[in-house]
């Protein structure tokens, strides 16, 4: 009796290292979050842009052009683009996406999505290793971006989240152009360079990278 307990510990223990070393797989996860139904309304709306937020996800902090959000204690930042609109309305063809890479990079993807009005966006994703089941998340369109530090265990029920608010982001072009054109706008690249900085830190939070890149438009908690 005592040698069958023994055996069935070891099978445990076997079983849970089993699972808990097995790779998440990025490519499987992208494509499952791309396949889940597509929200047909938005609930939630800023001056700027309005989206979907499912039930499981509350917003804890909100500006006008960002909100940080919280899905079962995972935070969530997302961060409207303003430089990115402004730009686009005087440039007939849109910048690809540019990431500055990193040796922390353990995947990367893209491709397109169709919205509710039909309409084709482009979206691209990198996730970076900062330690042992750690991972920066960052997951953006053309104009919205949203950054989650997620582990092995939460890193599907994360995506699937994500992917479908960044879905549902509907952006006032017009009203952001008329906002911002006339004043002093840093240039994308810059963004995009201070973005990633702050992004894979091994420590912080998120609030205090949205209010580095945002000093006039801080979250206070």
């Amino acid at each position: 009796m005592r040698l069958r307990k023994l055996a069935l510990i070891f099978l445990s223990l076997f079983v849970l290292s089993a699972c808990k070393a097995e790779a998440i797989d990025f490519e499987g996860a992208l494509k499952d979050s791309l396949s889940r139904p597509l929200a047909v309304s938005t609930n939630h709306n800023k001056p700027y842009f309005k989206y979907y937020l499912p039930p499981s996800v509350g917003v804890k902090v909100s500006t006008q052009l960002g909100s940080l959000l919280e899905l079962d204690g995972i935070k969530i930042m997302m961060n409207l683009k303003v430089s990115q609109v402004v730009i686009n309305q005087y440039e007939e063809v849109k910048e690809p996406i540019d990431r500055k890479e990193d040796d922390r990079l353990v995947f990367s993807g893209d491709g397109t999505y169709i919205d509710k009005s039909d309409d084709d966006w482009k979206y691209q994703m990198n996730v970076y290793e900062l330690n042992e089941n750690k991972y920066a998340v960052i997951l953006e369109n053309d104009y919205v971006e949203l950054v989650s530090l997620a582990s092995q265990e939460n890193y599907d029920f994360l995506l699937e989240h994500m992917m479908s608010i960044l879905r549902s982001v509907e952006v006032e072009e017009e009203k952001i152009f008329l906002a911002y054109s006339n004043k002093e706008i840093i240039e994308d690249k810059t963004i995009h360079e201070d973005f990633f900085e702050h992004a894979v830190p091994e420590d912080g939070s998120l609030i205090d990278m949205y209010n580095q890149m945002h000093p006039d438009d801080k979250i206070i908690e």
